[in-house]
């Protein structure tokens, strides 16, 4: 590689990572933390982060004081950490999981010039990750996925240094040590793709003992918390953590969160969009090109994973994040090949051969559909009560209208430009997106959690445990309140109160609390209208 090759692609790094880290930071302390992942993580980050040295509790993590045993501490300590930095915030909460995400965009450009000799499919696999929405949004939040796809990334692009140098196996076995502290039995899996890829292109690294040396070393940080978790807390850790929280999930539907064999293909049909009409010919590609390293990569990892997630019992949207980076190599380097045979002369010429009309359809249908909702928007504007979008949204909307539009214009006139279209006017409308304070969309399902913890902090006693007439608790609500807090059905309202001394209770003012005192023997203090909450504290 040139000098001249080495700064073009310096530049590129540079300013990729500028890109993401506009994407992925602006705007992330605009909405409260989510419930599940987002506020257990939190949680036990802030009693790493609050709990004093002497108590190990960074070695051994708790959730509301008792052993935290579902996940690995890696995300947690480097949430704590920054909760102990800059103050304990929401931003403060995703900022590593922002930055992990926003790393892996110049991951992917140095694992595509490892790849092919050409900048052009490294720029373009890049640049579809950049603009990719399920990935941006789950790597803004305080989660562990967006660290696994990076470590994941670096681990492909160490495994591919490998086959010429042995001793980046070192930083491979780092790497795959850095997802099992992430995520456990899913950095095995991971790792084992990666294997897989090396025994189908490049077997003779496997008969390497310094390969298998570097491995071992590099991830021997992960086998030592391991080994000192089974130490402390014996053989019920691993039931616990490898068997319930890990390979149980492969074969039953841990927490009723299960789906058919098709659930992943249904969130990339949901989601996908636009770089799904690209991925799917490009993983085609990488089908009839499987002589080549790039062709069996995308195979195993791509069709790997893609595999093990559609037979797990247990389906969760994140799950599939992993294999988004696949889905960008496969779509940039079609991309790259579409760009290079309409720019062979240095500026652009038409194409004999038409572009598949699915894509025409597809980016039509999809303005359609935007625009069609720009229009209910006006409608609901002459209503009585009007619900209105934000104005962010729509711009976004209007943005995302006009990007596909065009860009189905440019492919029905065979013109490879309408790659620069999507990118750029993708990138805006993600910009408009994130900055608005609506994207993180699933907290307008349920009440807000912050007026309500401020409700339980100043009225309810912290030395008495707390039940919520709800369908199920929120760990979002027990980190803003600060305390562990259990659901309780309206029906059992009466046997509860009953059956347990010194409790209070929780609920929406449409919930009669008053009854406890009329159907029960035991008398308590009923409080009411705070925020539209009741609460009853047995006396």
């Amino acid at each position: 590689m040139t000098h001249d090759d080495r700064r073009a692609d310096r530049r590129w790094l540079i300013s990729l990572t500028i890109a993401a880290l506009a994407l992925y930071t602006l705007n992330l302390d605009s909405a409260a933390l989510r419930d599940w992942d987002e506020a257990t993580v939190a949680q036990v980050a802030h009693e790493i982060a609050t709990a004093p040295q002497s108590a190990l509790t960074w070695l051994f993590p708790t959730l509301h004081g008792q052993p935290y045993w579902n996940k690995p501490p890696l995300m947690h300590w480097a949430i704590a950490l920054c909760f102990r930095l800059f103050g304990e915030q929401e931003w403060t909460a995703r900022l590593p999981g922002a930055l992990c995400g926003a790393l892996t965009v110049p991951a992917l450009y140095a694992i595509a010039r490892e790849l092919w000799p050409r900048r052009l499919e490294a720029m373009l696999t890049s640049l579809v990750f950049l603009t990719w929405l399920p990935v941006i949004r789950h790597g803004r939040l305080a989660m562990l996925d967006a660290a696994i796809v990076l470590f994941f990334v670096i681990a492909i692009g160490l495994t591919l240094r490998s086959r010429r140098d042995l001793r980046y196996s070192l930083g491979l076995g780092a790497a795959i040590g850095a997802m099992c502290l992430t995520k456990g039995l899913l950095g095995l899996c991971l790792g084992g793709l990666l294997l897989g890829f090396l025994c189908w292109d490049t077997p003779r690294l496997l008969r390497q003992p310094w390969f298998w040396y570097g491995i071992g070393t590099g991830s021997l940080p992960a086998w030592a918390w391991y080994a000192i978790q089974i130490q402390h807390y014996g053989h019920h850790f691993l039931r616990v953590h490898l068997g319930e929280q890990a390979a149980d999930r492969l074969v039953t539907s841990v927490e009723n969160n299960g789906g058919s064999l098709g659930y992943y293909a249904i969130e990339l049909l949901k989601y996908g969009w636009p770089w799904l009409l690209f991925a799917v010919p490009g993983m085609v590609w990488a089908w009839q090109n499987r002589q080549f390293g790039w062709g069996r990569l995308l195979i195993v990892c791509g069709g790997g994973y893609g595999l093990i997630i559609s037979l797990m019992q247990t389906k969760l949207p994140w799950y599939i994040l992993p294999l988004y980076p696949i889905l960008a190599i496969a779509a940039g380097v079609r991309l790259a090949d579409l760009w290079q045979s309409g720019h062979t002369t240095g500026v652009p010429i038409p194409l004999t051969e038409r572009y598949p009309r699915i894509w025409v359809w597809g980016l039509a249908s999809l303005t359609i559909g935007l625009v069609s909702v720009l229009g209910l928007d006006v409608t609901r504007s002459l209503a009585p009560q009007p619900t209105l979008l934000t104005w962010h949204l729509q711009v976004t909307v209007f943005c995302l209208a006009m990007t596909f539009g065009l860009a189905a214009w440019r492919i029905a006139r065979r013109d490879s430009q309408f790659i620069l279209i999507l990118v750029w006017g993708t990138y805006v409308s993600l910009i408009s997106f994130v900055t608005s304070d609506n994207w993180l969309w699933e907290l307008n399902e349920n009440y807000a959690v912050k007026p309500v913890a401020a409700v339980i902090r100043e009225i309810v006693p912290s030395d008495r445990p707390l039940y919520i007439v709800d369908s199920y608790p929120r760990p979002s609500l027990a980190y803003y309140a600060q305390r562990p807090i259990r659901a309780i059905a309206p029906e059992d309202l009466v046997d509860r109160w009953q059956s347990e001394t010194n409790l209070c209770i929780l609920a929406p003012v449409a919930v009669n609390l008053t009854q406890l005192n009329s159907d029960s023997q035991y008398p308590g203090t009923i409080m009411t209208s705070y925020s539209g909450w009741s609460v009853a504290c047995r006396t």
